[in-house]
């Protein structure tokens, strides 16, 4: 097998996970259904203290640190009920679980990052594309050409 062709074989391989990772992340690119009011707070009983927008959080960080605090919050909660004699009782953060302000985190962070994501991948795709040798290039334009003419 020629060096050219084992390259092109290389660069399309990788060019397919790039289709699939480009795949997932238009996946996760469609609006979540969110679990709580994404209006997070610092302080359970004073909904107008420093508020977190999910909807607009776009800081890695403060997304981290505010389910830190609720991490913290939830363990509170269940050793000072357990130290009480208390029986286990889930916690809530404003009105809602600790598993829907989980989730909505994790998918606001995850929106977060799409767009990083989008772009590192449309320019490894323009790479790998560069790479093919002109007949790899043709062949694959005929290819998507006969998937378009439904042959």
């Amino acid at each position: 097998m020629s060096d050219k062709k084992a390259n092109d074989q290389k660069v399309q391989a990788l060019l397919d996970k790039v289709n699939e990772q480009k795949q997932e992340v238009e996946r996760l690119s469609k609006r979540p259904s969110w679990r709580t009011n994404c209006a997070f707070t610092f302080d359970d009983r004073n909904i107008s203290s420093k508020m977190l927008n999910l909807n607009t959080a776009n800081d890695e960080r403060t997304i981290v640190l505010a389910l830190a605090y609720l991490i913290e919050k939830e363990r509170a909660w269940n050793d000072a009920r357990k130290e009480l004699g208390l029986d286990k009782q889930e916690f809530e953060w404003n009105g809602f679980k600790t598993s829907d302000w989980r989730e909505d985190f994790k998918a606001r962070l995850d929106r977060v990052t799409i767009e990083d994501k989008k772009k590192a991948l449309k320019t490894m795709e323009a790479k790998l594309s560069k790479l093919m040798s002109e007949e790899a290039r043709t062949s694959k334009e005929l290819e998507e050409i006969e998937k378009l003419l439904g042959n």
